[in-house]
């Protein structure tokens, strides 16, 4: 019975993980869904992390370290297409390969990259005060 539970709940991981990676929906909905999927993994090995590394506290302190560090960079380094949903783990890439939309940044961000035509804002040591005014 704990084999079939366990086996079960592999096979939804996978299911949802391929959604997230190729379901289509909005890059909105997919990035909010990534996020809770990565704080769940946070919760589950904060939870269960003492009693299965019992033995070794250090481990579990290590792991913990670890995944909060890892959470961080993935949240950086997925991106989600606005449009399509499609989930992309290359920066690289400024466009979409499934429906050709501009991509964001990075994963924290939904702004879509700059082209270059637009105009650059003012630096904040050059042209502009700390409070966001012009200075002349």
């Amino acid at each position: 019975m704990r084999l079939a539970v366990l086996v079960l709940g592999l096979v939804a991981v996978g299911l949802w993980l391929g959604w997230l990676a190729r379901g289509r929906a909005s890059g909105k909905t997919k990035r909010i869904a990534f996020r809770a999927t990565l704080f769940g993994a946070i919760v589950l090995l904060a939870w269960a992390g003492p009693d299965l590394l019992a033995r070794r506290q250090i481990a579990y302190e290590v792991a913990v370290l670890l995944c909060g560090s890892i959470f961080l960079a993935y949240l950086y380094v997925v991106r989600f297409c606005p449009v399509c949903g499609l989930m992309q783990r290359n920066l690289k890439p400024s466009t979409c390969g499934r429906c050709g939309a501009a991509l964001p940044r990075h994963g924290m961000t939904a702004m879509p990259r700059r082209t270059g035509q637009e105009r650059r804002r003012a630096g904040r040591f050059f042209g502009r005060g700390g409070n966001g005014t012009e200075q002349n």
